[in-house]
């Protein structure tokens, strides 16, 4: 697989996010399934990661699930409605596909718009939280929060959203 410079998994700035976002692109024709699982990988990595760098969550909740999470971050105010609609639906969907052992490919194609945009403001909320980390000072949580509510799904992509939910 060729090196893109434009590759919004390449471009997070984390090399795990990168080489899982490797594999996406590696299975997505290949076997959907396991695209879509990596899909969900990606998702509740950065759902981690942020719970991790803000400090929200102390090491006795670290053993709730994705779903439980996700509202945690919606309800508190940290994560917009596009946000959680992108990471709730790729967990949706790798739910369904490993119970079923199957996922359609043109699920995992679809959900590629949305979880590159996913990946590259991750990519841009966690080199601004790494700065502030750096400088000595995390952000505070309503920084936090305006950094997080800057997050704008393109209509392509909220149009292929809404068409994976209504169906």
């Amino acid at each position: 697989m060729e090196f893109r410079y434009d590759d919004p998994f390449m471009n997070t700035g984390d090399k795990t996010i990168s080489e899982m976002g490797r594999f996406v692109r590696q299975y997505i024709h290949s076997d959907p399934t396991s695209c879509i699982v990596k899909q969900g990988m990606i998702v509740e990595y950065i759902v981690t990661a942020f719970l991790r760098e803000t400090g929200y969550c102390s090491d006795s909740r670290w053993d709730i699930g994705i779903a439980e999470k996700l509202r945690i971050l919606h309800g508190e105010g940290y994560w917009n409605t596009d946000l959680f609609q992108i990471a709730n639906t790729i967990r949706k969907y790798r739910n369904k596909a490993v119970h079923q052992f199957t996922c359609d490919e043109s699920i995992c194609r679809k959900m590629m718009k949305p979880l590159e945009e996913i990946c590259l403001w991750y990519g841009r909320y966690h080199s601004t939280v790494a700065s502030a980390v750096r400088e000595g000072e995390m952000p505070k949580k309503e920084k936090l929060k305006e950094i997080l509510w800057n997050f704008n799904l393109s209509d392509e992509a909220k149009g292929i959203l809404n068409d994976l939910t209504t169906t």
